[in-house]
């Protein structure tokens, strides 16, 4: 496009020791500052790709970046330079190939727009194939499409700026996909994305609108994200790490598959739905603060974690949740209608105004476990084996009632490696008060009566 013979003076200053490393990284510069190695333009100092967007014409600019493009597809990337496919700090308007180029293609060379400002870009339908495509520390001014794109090399946003709405939807991330410290003031759309490399970060960027997941596939981390207006991740197929991230408005994660999750230290300021989520491993919660509650419906997996989380107002109504992890949280005004919580971990944890209609606890451990204006009816089990599932939560007879225990009862089962004497007479004061506040005489003459059968013994022993 240049007719001129002197190089371009636009030069490239990084401003912060960040950007420095990040253009030494990726081969750009050794020194303080990229100077631009294209031709500048026929009376100009500039080049096509720093010249002000009102001096020059957006279809022509994008052209000659295909021709680029071309010029290396066609096998001459040998003789072209690398700074070749350099647009370090460019001004573009609308950077668009038309809908006639399906396919980018330059083998192992890396694609540069670092620093640049893009007003609208439109790369909808391509496959690009590159050893890196590199928008970090861009601007993107308009619009930004990337709808049903695949990627099949690494692809930087680090400390980009989309100013307003983007759209990844049906996006394909090949590689490793880095959207470190990218700040998305429009809506986000990445609906539908697939993320296939092993390492695709999110990390402490901010979301100021929607973001919407939905749909999505594969491994990413989401730690220390802002999510500033409502996030979908419904129907996710997910496995992610959002350790410290903050929700400030709605989270849907509803019917969700989540292979494995980290939430730990997450603060969800709004509504958390989790209806319905197959985890299928591992998932922790520690720390986590629900400030209007979470919504747990229907969950099944074993082994949730919750540790020191204000799970407070939550709803967890026919989950689940055999050997979940409550120790020390805060379940004040939580529902366990019909939850399976045998052989949970309820370790002092607070359940002021609970509600545990129809719940199964067999086998949990009740250690300092503070039951204030909780509610329980005939259906809700406290005592018996952590294995007896409890189902069809039958009227035991007296002889059958004789054989259930709290877990620290000596007798729960041989080699007990929770026995403690002290601390199941404890449990069963707590239940037998329990017991006599929701009317359940059965339950409460078990408790007093092994209760009183434990001090005896121990009287015997003394």
């Amino acid at each position: 496009m240049s007719t001129g013979d002197q190089t371009c003076q636009y030069v490239f200053e990084p401003t912060t020791p960040t950007e420095k490393k990040l253009l030494e990284a990726a081969g750009i510069t050794d020194q303080d500052a990229w100077h631009c190695p294209h031709l500048a333009e026929e009376d100009s100092e500039l080049c096509c790709f720093h010249l002000p967007v009102d001096e020059k014409d957006d279809e022509a600019v994008s052209e000659e970046i295909l021709n680029r493009i071309h010029a290396v597809s066609a096998g001459d990337s040998d003789d072209l330079p690398s700074e070749t496919l350099q647009f370090v700090g460019a001004t573009l308007g609308t950077l668009s190939f038309g809908d006639d180029v399906d396919t980018i293609d330059i083998d192992d060379r890396n694609l540069t727009f670092f620093g640049a400002t893009i007003d609208r870009i439109m790369w909808n339908d391509l496959t690009v194939s590159a050893g890196t495509v590199d928008f970090q520390h861009t601007s993107f001014t308009g619009a930004a499409r990337f709808k049903n794109t695949t990627f099949d090399c690494s692809t930087e946003f680090r400390g980009a700026v989309f100013e307003r709405n983007t759209n990844f939807y049906n996006t394909v991330f090949r590689e490793d996909l880095t959207f470190i410290g990218v700040t998305v003031r429009g809506g986000a759309n990445f609906k539908k994305a697939e993320f296939a490399g092993e390492h695709n970060f999110f990390t402490a960027s901010v979301f100021e609108t929607t973001a919407n997941f939905a749909r999505m596939e594969g491994l990413a981390h989401f730690d220390d994200v802002s999510f500033e207006g409502g996030a979908n991740f419904a129907k996710a197929h997910l496995t992610g790490i959002f350790d410290s991230a903050i929700f400030d408005e709605s989270a849907y994660f509803k019917q969700a598959t989540i292979p494995h999750a980290s939430f730990e230290h997450v603060t969800f300021n709004d509504e958390a739905n989790f209806y319905g989520v197959e985890f299928e491993a591992a998932v922790q919660f520690d720390h986590a603060t629900f400030e209007d509650g979470g919504y747990f419906k229907e969950v099944a997996h074993d082994h949730l974690s919750f540790p020191y989380a204000d799970v407070s107002g939550s709803r967890f109504d026919d989950a689940e949740i055999p050997y979940a992890n409550f120790n020390h949280a805060d379940l004040t005004d939580t529902v366990f209608e019909g939850a399976d919580l045998r052989g949970a971990n309820l370790v002092s944890a607070v359940m002021t105004r609970g509600m545990l209609f129809d719940a199964n606890l067999p086998g949990a451990f009740l250690s300092g476990t503070i039951f204030r204006d909780v509610q329980i009816n005939e259906h809700t089990r406290f005592l018996g084996h952590h294995t007896d599932s409890g189902e069809s939560q039958p009227q035991r007879s007296a002889a059958d009632s004789s054989t259930q225990w709290c877990v620290y009862d000596p007798e729960y089962q041989p080699d007990n490696d929770h026995e403690d004497r002290n601390e199941a007479r404890r449990v069963y004061k707590k239940l037998e008060l329990l017991a006599r506040r929701n009317a359940r005489v059965q339950l409460e003459t078990r408790c007093t009566d092994r209760r009183h059968a434990l001090r005896t013994d121990t009287d015997e022993r003394g």
